[in-house]
C-alpha cells in the first residue's frame, strides 16, 4: 500500500502517584495521552511543550523517549500513515482543560483497562507498566 500522507503525533506520558494522565477531547469518546501533531520545523520536545501549554496550560520538563513508536494507518477510511512517538515527561503545575480538551483523568493501570483507549495508547501504557 502507498500512503497518501504521513502524520507524526507526539504524546507525553505523565505519571503521578502511580497514575497516568489521560485527556478526552471534543472529537470523540476516547481517552488519549496529551500531545498532538508535529508542525513543520518543530522538534519533538517543542511540539510537546506547545501542546501541553495549549491543551493543559502546563509546562513540562525531563522529556525522554519511551521506546519504539507505533506506526500504522490513521484510520481504516484514509490512506494516511500515522507515526505516534511517545515520551515520558514531568509536568510542571496542575493541568487544566484548555482548547479541545473536555476532561482530564488520572488513572492507575487497572483503571485504564476499563477506559475507551486507542490501541496506540494501550501499547504505550503497557510499556511504562513493565
Amino acid at each position: 500500500m502507498h500512503w497518501k500522507t504521513t502524520r507524526t503525533k507526539v504524546a507525553g506520558i505523565v505519571i503521578r502517584n502511580k497514575k497516568i494522565l489521560l485527556v478526552k477531547n471534543k472529537r470523540d469518546n476516547f481517552y488519549y495521552l496529551p500531545g498532538g501533531t508535529l508542525e513543520v520545523g518543530e522538534s519533538f520536545e517543542e511540539c510537546l511543550k506547545r501542546e501541553f501549554k495549549e491543551e493543559l496550560n502546563c509546562k513540562i520538563k525531563d522529556v525522554k523517549l519511551l521506546g519504539i513508536p507505533s506506526i500504522g494507518p490513521e484510520s481504516s477510511k484514509t490512506r494516511k500513515l500515522m507515526i505516534a512517538i511517545n515520551f515520558t515527561l514531568t509536568l510542571i503545575g496542575e493541568p487544566k482543560p484548555n482548547n479541545e480538551i473536555i476532561e482530564i483523568k488520572w488513572a492507575n493501570y487497572k483503571e485504564t483497562t476499563k477506559l475507551k483507549l486507542p490501541e496506540g495508547v494501550i501499547l504505550a501504557i503497557k510499556q511504562v507498566k513493565t
